[in-house]
Formats: structure tokens, C-alpha cells, sequence
């Protein structure tokens, strides 16, 4: 068949053909029909090409199906489905395109308008309400996905919400349950404070009349020393009578200054004396199934406060008689000298090299855990069970230590004991005072005029200070201490009066005394609960204040200091230094 003869068979069946070619592009064969040029106006030149894609969107979808089936080969035909296209004009074109193999030649029909004008009526009608259908399925297709993605994005962000709510809630639940530890351990601490405030009140309460007591004791001992032969079993029975006093106001002192936190008093001091004396007091409070063992090689001093130190071995040998109440076993404590040299920086690092004291308390009890050593020192921490400790005694210790320029150390395997070893810079013998008992004492001639409400301490005032050579005058009564100083103000050259007493005060008999004479020393004595409350406006004719209860030496070395420092017209005060001790 010719080409014209095909054209005139496509015309004649109102169709137009065209052959594929390698470009994606369709040549049309022959002219192509009038409704061809009206839907493709810028079909023009020959040959006559039509891009698919250009010309008809859904020609363009077809194609591809047309070429896969080109390329296998099948003689036949596969059709494309009806479409409309519309022309400038408005008028629609019904189409339709087949793909056509004979074999030897391969072709695209396109046919116009082949059904009845009703059928392509309501075709055009079913196609716009299916592309009414699509349009509107698309746009809630559309609004679907809008939604779906809003949806996700307020799930996302919910999400997130609630995580963070999470999070936040477990770091509040965190939170407070740590404050409930703090809450918990702030109670403890609480009573722990009111315990200490209520010793400490205790303590300030007994303190008056426990040393009017004291001082009582102390002053007439010194003076039955002083008229007692030495070497005599009542000499040396008074000089125990003595030392137990004084360990009776160190003792009372280490409550106040626990309880008030008062400054500590150093002075040079012999360890290992004192832990001869500290052994002694433990042995009748221990178990008798625990051997103590004192190996005291070295009687070099130490700067510390003897009371502190009394306190330091008290604790570290309680914890160890506690730690030995089941079966008993040795509780060894040793006072040693040491050189601290620079191989034992590691084991001591905050110490420097030098000369240094060692006590070692050694016991072989049941031991401490490795994961509780390093706590042990922490203030309130205890293993004993209720009502055995407190947690303070150890974190004292520590801090004792510390403040006396020393270190401790612990060490200890569970089932096998533990020990303490504490290091104290020795002092060497140029720096201690070597002030002893036997010293003696100074004296003077001058006029006191000595103020206290006990009868005991205005007889003890009379016979010590007038055995040093001073003109006493001693009286009970504040109001007739006044009078009586009123009367001839000129006549005394000191006062010593108790802080303490009914009535008046003797800080507002000072003030009076002040008053009618500036110039006047007083000297006032008082315990430690009544130095709170003193005020820190003090008259200024206070030149001393002594702690009760006072040693004799105390008294007589204060009042010459002050009467040496006072200058009055007339004849000084001759400084007497002959004594009949």
C-alpha cells in the first residue's frame, strides 16, 4: 500500500497516523486533518512533527505503553482509551489512539470523533464528573495529608512535652528526695545542737557554784601545801588532792568549751603524762576482758591544749574499748618521737619535715569496713546503734588535731583491729617556759578590797592573799563593799570581785566604784556562763578577768601585774618577792 493510498484510508475514516521516531518525537504521514491543525495550531512545515508531551498530556502516558509495545514484536493493535481535547474555539474533540504493529511497519493512529453525538455527550459528561470526582478526591486527599501532618507535628511536639515532663519530673522527684535527705539529715542536726545547748546550758548552770567549790578546794590544798613539810605523807597526799582538783576544773572546762566552743588554751604539755592519766580514769570504766597496754618511750612537749588532748584519747579509746565490748582483746596505746623525713611526705603530705610527737592507739577489734574509713571523720556519722554515739566523736578528734598544726591517719582491715596514728610538731626544749611549782610567788603590801557572796572564798581571799603579804579587806555584801569603799575611796589600791552575785552584779559594783574613783584596778572573777553575758562595754577600771576557779599563783601573779601597771601618787608599793612557801 502507497502512502497516498494510506492517507486517503486514515482520511476516510477521520484519523491521522504517525510514525515513531528515535527522538521521542511523531511524524504525522501525509496532511494532517483540518481538526488536527485547530487542536495543534502550530503544527506547521513538513514533515509534520508532533511532540507528544507538547500536544496532548495524555497522549504522553500512552506513548510509553505504545514503545513497550512496539519493542515486542506482536502483530497488532493496543489501544489507548478516550480522551477530549478542546480547541481554541471551545469545542471539545473526542480522540482516541492505537498502537498499531503489522509487522514490517509500526504506527500511531489517532481517530476524532468516531461515537454518536449523544454517546460522546454523556462520555464528555462522565468524564467531568469523573474529573470532578478526582479533582475533589484530591483536594481531600490534600486536606487529609494536611491534617495527618498537623496531627503528626502536634503528636511530635506532645510528645516531646511529656518527655520533658518526664524528665522534669524525675529531676523534681530527684530533687526532693534529696532535700528529704538533707530535711532529714538537717534534723539530726537539729537535735544534735539542742542536745549541745542544752549541755551547754547545763554546764554554765553548775559551773557557778561547782567552782565557787572548786576554788574552794584548789586555794585551801595550796595553802595546807604551803604549811605542810615536803616529803611527808600528808604533803604528798595534799599534792594528790591537788592534782585531782585540777583535773576536776579541766574537766569542767572541757564541757564548756565543747559546749560554748570557747578558745582552747595552749601551752607546752607532755603527751605522754597525760595518757598515763587518761588510761587511768579508762581501766575502771572497761571490760575486764580488754588488756590495755601503755608503751610511753618519750616525754617530749607539745603545743596543745591538755584539756583538748584528754579528749582526743578519751574518744579514740572508747571507740576501741567499743569495738573489743564482745570478746575483749588488747587496746595498746604508744607515745613515741618520730622525724618526719621527705619519704613520708606521701603518708603525710600536709605535714612538714621535722621533729614530731606519734601516739599510736592500736586495739584488735572487729574493725571498719574500707567503704566506710573514708566517712569516718564526717561530723555525725556513726555505726553504733541508737543511743550508743552520737557521730561527734571522731570528727572532734579530727578537728583537735587539726587545729593543734598535727595529722591523723587510720588504718584498719575488717576482723583484724584498728589503729590511729597521730603526728604533733614537738617542741624543742628552747621554746618551753619552764615555769615550775616551786617558784616563787610575788608579793606586796598594798590594800585589797576583795567582793564575793561565799564565805568560803572570803576566808580562803584572806589567808592566801594575806600570806602574800597584802592588807585585806573581805566582805559578802555588795551594798556594804560600796559603803564601806565610798567612805574613804583613797584607802584601796585594788578590787577583786566576783561577777556573779545577788543583788548587784559585779559588773555594776565595778561601775559604781568607777564612778567615785576612775583610777581604781578592779579585777573581776567569773565563770564561763556568766561571760556571755557580760557585756562588751566594759568599764575600763576592769583590768583582768580571772576564770574560777583561780590558783593561788594565778591571783598573786595577776594582782602584782596590775598594781606594778597602776600609778598613784604617794609612795609606790614595795614589790616583795621573799616568800614563806
Amino acid at each position: 500500500m502507497t502512502a497516498d493510498s494510506i492517507q486517503a484510508l486514515f482520511n476516510a475514516v477521520n484519523a491521522v497516523g504517525f510514525t515513531p521516531a528515535e527522538d521521542g518525537n511523531l511524524t504525522i504521514i501525509g496532511e494532517p486533518p483540518e481538526w488536527m491543525t485547530r487542536l495543534c495550531p502550530d503544527l506547521a512545515g513538513e514533515p509534520y512533527l508532533l511532540s507528544p508531551a507538547g500536544a496532548f498530556t495524555f497522549l504522553e502516558g500512552f506513548i510509553e505503553e505504545a514503545r513497550g509495545f512496539w519493542r515486542s514484536e506482536k502483530i497488532g493493535c493496543r489501544k489507548s482509551g478516550l480522551w477530549i481535547e478542546t480547541d481554541n474555539d471551545g469545542q471539545d474533540h473526542l480522540l482516541e489512539a492505537s498502537a498499531v504493529n503489522t509487522g514490517e511497519d509500526k504506527f500511531l493512529v489517532i481517530a476524532h470523533d468516531q461515537l454518536a453525538f449523544a454517546e460522546k455527550q454523556n462520555l464528555i459528561q462522565k468524564g467531568r464528573e469523573i474529573a470532578l470526582d478526582r479533582t475533589l478526591l484530591q483536594r481531600m486527599q490534600a486536606e487529609l495529608e494536611c491534617i495527618r501532618n498537623q496531627l503528626e507535628s502536634r503528636v511530635k511536639l506532645r510528645t516531646s512535652e511529656l518527655e520533658e515532663a518526664n524528665r522534669r519530673l524525675a529531676r523534681e522527684l530527684e530533687q526532693r528526695k534529696q532535700l528529704e535527705t538533707e530535711r532529714s539529715k538537717m534534723i539530726q542536726h537539729l537535735q544534735q545542737s539542742q542536745k549541745m545547748e542544752a549541755i551547754g546550758t547545763l554546764a554554765g548552770g553548775i559551773a557557778h557554784d561547782f567552782n565557787n567549790i572548786l576554788a574552794a578546794v584548789l586555794g585551801f590544798t595550796e595553802l595546807g601545801l604551803i604549811e605542810t613539810k615536803p616529803g611527808t605523807t600528808l604533803h604528798n597526799n595534799l599534792h594528790h588532792v591537788l592534782r585531782a582538783a585540777h583535773r576536776a576544773r579541766d574537766l569542767i572546762r572541757q564541757i564548756l568549751t565543747f559546749s560554748r566552743q570557747s578558745e582552747p588554751e595552749r601551752k607546752p604539755i607532755q603527751l605522754s603524762a597525760i595518757a598515763g592519766e587518761t588510761l587511768k580514769l579508762l581501766r575502771a570504766s572497761m571490760s575486764a576482758m580488754i588488756t590495755i597496754r601503755q608503751i610511753l618511750k618519750s616525754d617530749a612537749f607539745v603545743l596543745a591544749d591538755p584539756t583538748q588532748m584528754h579528749q582526743v584519747l578519751m574518744n579514740l579509746c572508747t571507740n576501741a574499748a567499743h569495738a573489743m565490748q564482745t570478746d575483749g582483746g588488747l587496746l595498746e596505746v604508744v607515745v613515741d618521737d618520730r622525724r618526719l623525713e621527705e619519704a613520708d611526705s606521701a603518708a603525710f603530705p600536709e605535714l612538714p619535715g621535722g621533729d614530731y610527737l606519734e601516739m599510736t592507739v592500736r586495739d584488735s577489734g572487729q574493725g571498719i569496713s574500707p567503704d566506710l574509713l573514708p566517712r569516718i571523720f564526717d561530723p555525725f556519722f556513726t555505726t553504733k546503734q541508737q543511743g550508743e554515739g552520737t557521730g561527734m566523736g571522731l570528727s572532734v578528734v579530727h578537728g583537735i588535731v587539726k587545729a593543734s598544726r598535727g595529722a591523723i591517719r587510720v588504718e584498719s582491715t575488717p576482723g583484724s583491729g584498728t589503729t590511729f596514728r597521730i603526728l604533733l610538731p614537738a617542741m624543742r626544749s628552747t621554746d618551753i617556759d619552764h615555769k615550775v611549782q616551786h617558784q616563787v610567788m610575788p608579793r606586796g603590801r598594798e590594800h585589797i578590797l576583795f567582793v564575793d557572796d561565799e564565805p568560803l572564798q572570803i576566808e580562803l581571799a584572806i589567808q592566801m592573799l594575806g600570806r602574800l603579804g597584802y592588807h585585806v579587806t573581805a566582805l559578802t555584801d555588795c551594798a556594804e563593799a560600796l559603803e564601806k569603799f565610798s567612805d574613804t575611796p583613797e584607802q584601796y589600791d585594788l578590787v577583786v570581785t566576783d561577777m556573779n552575785m545577788p543583788k548587784m552584779s559585779g559588773l555594776v559594783l565595778a561601775e559604781k566604784l568607777a564612778s567615785q574613783r576612775p583610777d581604781i584596778p578592779i579585777i573581776l572573777c567569773s565563770g564561763y556562763s556568766e561571760l556571755e553575758s557580760m557585756p562588751n562595754a566594759r568599764p575600763t577600771a576592769i583590768r583582768a578577768n580571772l576564770m574560777k576557779p583561780v590558783a593561788m599563783r594565778d591571783m598573786a601573779e595577776t594582782i602584782r601585774r596590775i598594781l606594778n601597771k597602776s600609778i598613784r601618787p604617794g609612795p609606790s608599793p614595795e614589790n616583795y618577792n621573799k616568800s614563806r612557801d
